[in-house]
């Protein structure tokens, strides 16, 4: 390879040969080379490689002007390999504007080989500045050669940094619902900077219109945070109501910063427009029909002896009767002071502790009112060990309540305290088996006394248990494990039920990737079985499962209000699932529940898709609710990274 080293051009030079010039911070290498004296220009052609501050840029041409220290190159193909993931971009064309500033046109930019691409975006121009980021004007975004959508701009940070608009990631979820029918929700989250993060979302509801919303992120150093609001216009409306639509809404917040070693500050609020909003919107189908919406705010200080915590709180509850959320208790404040526990001498351990609050809430029915009060106790703990094979582990407890109302909201100074223990003794009768005896006693005081309430429906007692428990170990693959309790109450007005159900516990696990679990739940006094489910599972959920799940469940009509005495009380339920990875990157999941109550089937199949630029997810649903079949549900999720 021929090398020319140019500081004084003096004349023109035309080479057939490889070539590279060395002159204003650029190296180029090219088979065809011209140099220009008197203007200061120099011509690439064919295979040409620059290398400008540390960037490696390929192209079929280049022409650059020392003198005005300008480039324009053709059919430029760029890789920029310090981002994760990659980026390769190609354009028709580049020229710079000033120092290590370029304005790009006719471009294609991934992070997959450009050669067969699973996503990019087009755009008829664009801006590079090297070394810190690239802005994409007017972008259209591609699948495969299918457009999908198009955006104003987008930016891609060069040097790990989080500029705005940049690292796209766009989700969109067609779908189909018995209520709704054809749905489709989609958001476009991106980084405002470093620190923040924005979420925008618009979603087609199908017949009950439209909804949108944003979220703001917050994270850095010791805090992080978010703010998500949402509304939609429910077309559907309500049922009970006159109005043929009805506009919900939702409010969340959540806060976490940690000011030093010491101090920490957290907040949460959730704040909705009625029940049925997440029925409508939420994609979690465990937040359904929320009933309760909590918001509070707190300064926790923690060290080695103390944790202190300053609370205010604010709990709403839903009123079936009024159809809306209703204050059910406020703390102006909460106060709670404990401390860790210390031995204080031959091994007994004291676990202090303090709590005040000014609440208002139900005290008694019907009476809503403020109070303060609070209590103050404590706990001493000792364990004594006798040999290899028994335990004993004592724990006694008591309290002091003081509220400067009753619960009919006079103003009458009250105090009653709290006391009771626990003996704990854990026996190994053999290699294989543990014995475990726990016994727990509770009792309160009468007002402003020490006697025990005697006179109270539960004579004063609140807890008065006996626990047992058997373990057996066989091998390293079964535990055994049989429970139930004991219960010593009184009560005037009910006879408390004495034993709770016996309850059995087998978990085997042959191998690593095998699991079995089974309990079953057997009535003492009636000899009945109670409930009894089995689960089994083989593989792992990242590659191949499968799992099986029975539950039987026998309803006892005294206790339950719901049963008929002449219905069949036991009830069967299955779940069952398998999942595999077909290839690499595509998975197939199945899952089935079939109960015999309402002869309810339900069968779902889950097929996706795992690139390192998209995800998708698609699923279907069946429900046999009677003697026909029908798709309940359809959806198709897509996750794009850009």
């Amino acid at each position: 390879m021929n090398k020319l080293i140019i500081k004084n051009v003096m004349f023109i030079l035309i080479f057939l040969t490889n070539l590279t010039v060395f002159a204003s911070e650029i190296n180029i290498t090219t088979d065809n080379l011209r140099c220009d004296e008197s203007s200061g220009k120099i011509n690439a052609n064919d295979n040409v490689v620059i290398h400008w501050d540390g960037k490696k840029i390929s192209a079929s041409s280049a022409e650059l002007d020392i003198n005005k220290k300008t480039m324009h190159a053709e059919d430029v193909f760029i890789c920029f390999l310090n981002c994760s993931p990659k980026i390769f971009m190609q354009s028709k064309s580049i020229e710079n504007q000033e120092e290590n500033i370029f304005i790009v046109h006719d471009m294609k930019l991934s992070n997959c080989d450009l050669n067969k691409p699973h996503t990019y975006v087009k755009s008829k121009r664009g801006k590079l500045l090297l070394g810190k980021r690239i802005t994409v004007y007017n972008p259209v975004f591609y699948i495969g050669k299918m457009p999908i959508f198009y955006l104003p701009m987008i930016t891609k940070s060069l040097n790990g940094d989080k500029s705005f608009f940049s690292d796209l990631v766009f989700n969109f979820e067609p779908g189909y619902s018995d209520g709704e029918g054809v749905t489709l929700k989609t958001a476009l989250s991106f980084p405002l900077n470093n620190d923040f993060t924005c979420e925008a979302k618009y979603d087609w509801l199908g017949k009950r219109g439209h909804g949108y919303g944003a979220k703001i992120d917050y994270a850095t150093d010791g805090a992080k945070g978010n703010i998500c609001a949402y509304t939609s216009k429910d077309l559907l409306g309500d049922k009970n109501k006159e109005h043929r639509y009805k506009q919900r809404w939702m409010l969340t917040e959540d806060y976490f910063h940690k000011l030093n070693d010491t101090w920490i500050i957290r907040s949460e609020a959730r704040l909705m427009s009625d029940r049925d909003f997440n029925k409508i919107s939420s994609k979690n189908s465990s937040e359904e029909g929320l009933n309760f919406l909590p918001a509070s705010i707190s300064i926790t200080r923690q060290d080695h002896n103390v944790n202190l915590v300053v609370d205010v709180e604010r709990n709403v509850i839903y009123d079936d009767l009024a159809k809306d959320y209703k204050i059910s208790s406020l703390k102006l404040p909460k106060v709670v002071l404990s401390c860790h526990p210390k031995n204080i001498s031959m091994g007994i351990v004291h676990n202090p502790s303090f709590q005040y609050e000014n609440s208002y809430e139900q005290h008694s029915p019907g009476k809503k009112f403020y109070r303060q009060g609070g209590w103050l106790g404590n706990s001493l703990a000792k364990n004594f060990i006798f040999g290899k094979r028994l335990v004993l582990k004592t724990d006694l407890k008591a309290t002091i309540n003081c509220w400067d109302r009753n619960n009919l909201g006079d103003f009458a100074f009250a105090s009653y305290a709290r006391y009771g223990g626990s003996l704990n003794a854990r026996f190994r009768a053999a290699t294989w088996m543990d014995w475990n005896i726990l016994y727990s006693y509770g009792a309160r005081t009468k007002p402003n006394c020490f006697d025990i309430d005697t006179s109270a429906n539960d004579y004063g007692t609140e807890i008065n248990t006996i626990s047992l428990t058997n373990t057996m170990y066989i091998k390293d693959s079964t535990i055994i494990r049989n429970a139930t309790k004991y219960r010593m109450l009184r009560n005037r007005e009910r006879v408390p039920d004495r034993w709770s159900p016996i309850v059995t516990e087998i978990i085997w696990t042959p191998e690593k990737l095998v699991t079995l679990y089974a309990r079953g739940a057997k009535l003492i006094e009636t000899s009945r079985m109670n409930s009894c489910n089995f689960d089994i599972q083989f593989g792992r959920y990242e590659k191949h499962y499968f799992n099986l799940g029975i539950l039987y469940q026998n309803y006892d009509c005294k206790q339950d209000s719901d049963c008929k005495q002449d219905s069949n009380n036991c009830k069967i339920g299955s779940v069952f699932g398998f999942g595999t990875l077909l290839k690499s990157k595509l998975r197939l999941d199945y899952n089935a529940r079939i109960t015999s109550f309402g002869t309810t089937h339900e069968h779902e199949f889950k097929f996706c898709l795992i690139l390192h630029c998209y995800n998708i997810n698609v699923g279907v649903k069946f429900r046999k609710p009677g003697p026909d079949w029908r798709v309940s549900g359809f959806y198709c999720a897509c996750n794009m990274k850009m």
